[in-house]
Parts: structure tokens; C-alpha cells; sequence
């Protein structure tokens, strides 16, 4: 996930998970990673991913403090699709 080029850190975390379903908490080891790259895909990570782990919406919320500018981004497209997802789904009885 800290490789240069977007697309393959994207494609990374697409194909991670398709593999496992439940992938959010690898994604969530490495919010704190020291590279921003690694950092944005993580958001995206959790976007695609993270929409049934309830630390999700925290960890997205420390990365829109970010320094960098893109992870700052990717995080609140990614928070924005939590919040759409957790919407959708219909309340416990």
C-alpha cells in the first residue's frame, strides 16, 4: 500500500478486500503509518471496507486532522460513505 502510483495502492486495497471481508482491521493497524500514501489508502481501505466495524468513524475522523492534504480528503470521502452506508441499513430491534 506504499507503493507511488495511486492506482496501485487503490487497486491494493480493492483486491484485500475481496479477499477478506473483514480487512478493515488490517486497514485500521496502519492509520498511523509514517507515510502519507499508505495513510490515504487506509482511508479509502476503510471506505470500501469499513462499514461494519464501529471504531471506523474515529479513525476516519483523526485522519481528517492530517498533515497532508490528500489523506485529509480521503478520509472525508470515506466518512461520508460510512455515514451512507449506516443509513441505509435498517435499525436493530
Amino acid at each position: 500500500m506504499g507503493d507511488s502510483e495511486k492506482s496501485v495502492r487503490r487497486n491494493a486495497a480493492i483486491l484485500l478486500t475481496q479477499i477478506d471481508p473483514n480487512s478493515a482491521k488490517l486497514f485500521l493497524s496502519q492509520i498511523a503509518d509514517l507515510d502519507p500514501k499508505v495513510r490515504e489508502a487506509v482511508a479509502f481501505g476503510l471506505e470500501i471496507s469499513g462499514s461494519g466495524d464501529e471504531s471506523v468513524p474515529s479513525a476516519l475522523t483523526r485522519l481528517l486532522n492530517d498533515d497532508v492534504d490528500a489523506v485529509r480528503k480521503q478520509a472525508a470521502v470515506a466518512l461520508q460513505a460510512y455515514d451512507r452506508v449506516r443509513a441505509k441499513k435498517p435499525a436493530s430491534p
